[in-house]
């Protein structure tokens, strides 16, 4: 597969678990594309992630794109159920374009 000719362009559509009457009010989300951060946000209610990621570095064969979440908790956390599950955001869709 050749090199991109230009950046890329990507869009993520998420749902944060914020449930209600608890101290939890967003999700932080740090993106990562082969081990360099390319975005940063903090979500509070469903949304579409966007960000641009330069061309010069993703690999033409394979790249890994990877979060961290840090204000993941479980439910049994705030004391709602017994799910053990750190939960921070649901990815609905995920596209990518040439820009």
């Amino acid at each position: 597969m050749p090199p991109l000719r230009r950046d890329l362009r990507v869009t993520i559509e998420v749902f944060p678990y914020v449930p209600d009457r608890t101290p939890v009010r967003k999700q932080a989300c740090w993106v990562f594309c082969n081990g360099l951060l390319v975005h940063f946000c903090a979500v509070e209610a469903p949304s579409e992630i966007e960000f641009t990621m330069s061309r010069e570095i993703l690999n033409p064969r394979a790249n890994r794109l990877s979060f961290a979440l840090p204000d993941a908790v479980s439910p049994n956390e705030l004391r709602l159920g017994d799910d053990l599950r750190k939960l921070a955001l649901a990815f609905v869709k995920l596209s990518a374009a040439q820009v």
